[in-house]
């Protein structure tokens, strides 16, 4: 068996009473299962598949270079998680019980040979198991569930590029809750204090994304009961922020403020760029009555094709949510567009860019640096969100995306907003 084992978890997968061995294809595509004997050698190997679902160029392995293990699904069973470097997703192995696992695929955004680890901890307040992953310069929360299923709830962005952590209690604050030691290529061990559901963080926070939902459609009418309907991140908290990035192909009218959110801008430019896009805000003050989806509609006379996200962040100041003004970009025929910089003025300010292409039949649209949360297509329109957190006061840096899949060039706006800690 010719390739690289980067991870290797020994357990009773087929519950014989004997170790077994699995190990993870670091240049593969495959987990291999190593049936034990007894007497400390090991059968011959089966291999299950891991991370080709969304495989970013065809032909090209998945790639798993870190698995951990866990009941998962709490029927008795230890199961396995894959972080795929290539292949850009988590797979969870639901174990049968005889060896053979059941695989469910999770994508990530962003570039490839970046995702590094993967571990298993109770992180949320139920009893299942969590995962947490380290992808880019971001560590991710995967809220676990009864049926082994996962959800991505947060992004923790760091200084540099995210290698390896470590869950536990390392505070030792008086409230149980999960923290992370997190290290990075800069050389620095990063902690990552746990938010307690009976005593959250009230202040000294570093503000985090802890949801993002995206949405897209053509042929959208205007009308209170038309154009587009967004889910908003589950599981909110009174004094969470969120903010709504919508786009609209066509630069006639422009796109209507929901109740209850405020209009941070809208860029609506002239016939030869077509395009409308926008930024909203809404701060929850009643999580336990707050609607699960948002809709979006728009003032023209004809339907229009939108796409836009909701992205929600915790440990913002919900009082002035903005640490500096909102800065906007926008430009024709452009190959590699480029997010405009803002200055900040606190420390560990959160940073969200985004940017919105149009125009030129994009089918993806890929951001140079930082880590990409939320992509989203309306036939002709790409959309996508990343976020940077703003370590000292300053100017932050500019950041170039790259479009594939379409013109060498496509027409585009852009929108940077700074959030300010509690």
């Amino acid at each position: 068996m010719s390739t690289h084992h980067n991870s290797v978890i020994a357990g009773d997968f087929n519950l014989d009473g004997k170790i077994d061995l699995v190990s993870a294809g670091a240049k593969s595509s495959s987990v291999y299962f190593f049936p034990g004997n007894g007497d400390g050698t090991f059968a011959a190997c089966t291999a299950t598949t891991v991370g080709t679902t969304f495989l970013p160029v065809a032909g090209q392995g998945s790639h798993p270079v870190s698995m951990t293990t866990g009941d998962f699904n709490r029927d008795g069973k230890p199961d396995l998680a894959t972080a795929n470097n290539f292949g850009i997703s988590v797979t969870v192995l639901l174990n049968q019980g005889n060896g053979t696992f059941v695989t469910q695929d999770y994508p990530f955004f962003g570039h490839v040979f970046d995702m590094l680890f993967v571990g298993a901890a109770k992180v949320d307040s139920d009893d299942s198991l969590d995962l947490f992953v380290c992808h880019e310069s971001s560590l991710f929360v995967m809220s676990g569930s009864l049926s082994g299923t996962f959800t991505k709830t947060s992004s923790i962005s760091l200084s540099s590029q995210a290698r390896v952590a470590v869950a536990g209690h390392f505070d030792h604050d008086p409230t149980p809750r999960t923290d992370f030691l997190v290290s990075t290529d800069d050389g620095n061990v990063n902690l990552v204090r746990g938010d307690s559901e009976s005593a959250p963080c009230t202040s000294g926070c570093t503000p985090f994304v802890v949801g993002s939902e995206g949405a897209s459609g053509a042929s959208l009418a205007p009308g209170p009961t038309a154009g587009l309907k967004i889910a908003k991140p589950s599981g909110l908290k009174d004094g969470d922020v969120l903010y709504a990035f919508l786009t609209k192909t066509d630069d006639v009218g422009q796109i209507v403020t929901p109740a209850g959110w405020t209009q941070l801008d809208q860029l609506i430019t002239t016939a030869g760029d077509d395009f409308t896009t926008g930024l909203w805000r809404r701060v929850v003050t009643s999580a336990s009555t707050e609607q699960a989806t948002e809709r979006f509609t728009h003032t023209d006379t004809t339907a229009e094709k939108m796409t836009g996200y909701i992205v929600a962040v915790r440990g913002a100041n919900p009082v002035t949510p903005e640490d500096a003004p909102v800065a906007h970009l926008s430009g024709l025929d452009n190959l590699g567009p480029t997010n405009p910089s803002v200055t900040t003025v606190s420390p560990n300010a959160l940073v969200l860019w985004h940017e919105g292409v149009t125009g030129k039949a994009m089918s993806e649209l890929i951001a140079r640096f930082g880590t990409l949360l939320q992509a989203t297509e309306a036939t002709d329109s790409n959309s996508g969100v990343e976020v940077f957190r703003q370590t000292t006061p300053g100017a932050t840096p500019t950041v170039d995306w790259l479009n594939f899949g379409g013109s060498s060039s496509a027409d585009f706006h852009t929108l940077t907003v700074a959030v300010r800690p509690l």
